[in-house]
């Protein structure tokens, strides 16, 4: 399986745009619209292959990530204070809303793919150079997390009231799963870097640091020596 990273409008962000909305409808009656400025795509084929622009790429699971410099993500909705107090209250740790990214639109074919793209998405987020994740997550992504051992503490319950009525309907039944808001603190992830130690090598390295990139591979490695 190959992970990479798909900017806003190309052709892949597209096809994960296509492939939420289809998941979404099929599982809640929503008819939503994502747009986040990335999409993380975990893709089947050989791990040189990397999505080209025109080719036709199977999705085997996608999740959108949203910087939150000079914007309101789309979370915050659900919070009575402002995303900086509400996460310092839950950490402890202050944060510049440059270092959180959310993360939203999770859709996948396949469950295994899904769990492994959720359990990298923390380390893939630090190598991006965030400190805190936010995301909206259902029982089920939170189920998910916990196996990961990803830690992540609940900020509010997500309350489709708190959306325009108009809004609210587009979501379909979504919100009777009733799903919370969670921030990661990335700085705690050190047992989910432990598990992927010697499991997956990422390629490219220089596409990891902080900063605009276009293309991040992560590909299943063969065991590591001594292992």
């Amino acid at each position: 399986m190959n992970i990479s990273l798909a900017p806003r409008w190309s052709a892949a962000w597209r096809d994960a745009v296509d492939l939420v909305k289809a998941q979404y409808h099929s599982a809640y009656g929503a008819t939503i619209s994502p747009d986040p400025d990335w999409f993380v795509l975990a893709t089947r084929g050989p791990i040189s292959a990397l999505p080209v622009a025109g080719e036709p790429i199977e999705i085997a699971a996608c999740a959108g990530l949203t910087n939150g410099a000079g914007r309101d993500l789309f979370s915050e909705r659900y919070l009575t204070v402002p995303l900086e107090e509400a996460i310092e209250k839950a950490t402890g740790t202050s944060v510049a809303r440059e270092r959180v990214v959310e993360v939203g639109s999770l859709a996948g074919s396949g469950v295994l793919a899904g769990f492994e793209l959720i359990g990298l998405l923390p380390v893939i987020s630090w190598c991006q150079g965030m400190d805190f994740i936010l995301c909206t997550a259902t029982p089920q992504v939170r189920k998910a997390m916990t196996r990961c051992e990803i830690p992540f503490r609940v900020l509010a319950e997500a309350d489709g009231r708190r959306l325009e009525e108009s809004e609210r309907r587009r979501w379909g039944t979504y919100y009777d799963t009733q799903p919370l808001t969670v921030v990661i603190p990335l700085r705690e992830i050190g047992q989910v870097f432990a598990r992927v130690t010697g499991k997956y090598r990422f390629l490219h390295e220089g596409l990891l640091r902080s900063g605009a990139r276009h293309v991040l591979e992560v590909a299943r490695a063969t065991p590591a020596l001594g292992r």
